[in-house]
């Protein structure tokens, strides 16, 4: 009997550290669903907070000091939809917006096939501005223009490119079931 004590505590102080540790764990990301966009973010990743999701209107803002948001758009059908030509539009209003760069373009891989971003700076009424943009096709595949525009303070581009591209990887389609059926994303 003797013995049992010292195991007992023993895994009383294994039983409590595991408590502690999970407690300590920060619960998974939550799941964001736009069902007039068709689209939902399986986890969201950090630094990005909702910021509004009503209707066709889907916003992130993020948690760095310097701010920044993601506007989230899906256009119409449209027939041999072209995203260089996207990108080429946007090139051009980035240079034609007072104090207006381009920085520059690139093609990327998506789970849900090419897209392209657009980078460049421009002056608002309250300073400079940089913005990324991505054009890519729905994730539900059916000829929709999927943007994203994350504006943020000029120069923090190496770490606002990869964040926006993580949330890009979370992105799927979501379909709203009828109803009595659960909602799945397709």
């Amino acid at each position: 009997m003797k013995a049992a004590a010292p195991v007992a505590a023993a895994l009383a102080l294994l039983l409590a550290a595991a408590c502690r540790e999970a407690a300590d764990e920060a619960p998974p990301p939550a799941r964001v669903e736009n069902a007039a966009l068709e689209l939902a973010v399986a986890r969201l990743p950090e630094p990005f907070l909702v910021a509004e999701n009503a209707g066709s209107t889907l916003r992130f803002t993020t948690t760095h000091e310097t701010g920044g948001t993601v506007e989230v758009t899906v256009g119409e059908p449209e027939y041999g939809l072209n995203l260089v030509a996207k990108v080429q539009k946007r090139r051009a209003a980035f240079e034609a917006a007072p104090g207006g760069e381009y920085k520059g373009s690139r093609e990327l891989g998506t789970p849900f096939g090419p897209a392209y971003y657009a980078r460049g700076l421009y002056d608002t009424e309250s300073g400079r501005a940089e913005q990324t943009w991505i054009f890519a096709l729905h994730p539900a595949g059916d000829s929709r223009l999927l943007t994203l525009i994350y504006t943020y303070p000029p120069g923090e581009e190496q770490i606002r490119v990869p964040e926006l591209l993580g949330l890009v990887g979370e992105l799927e389609a979501f379909v709203v079931a009828a109803p009595g059926d659960a909602p799945e994303p397709r």
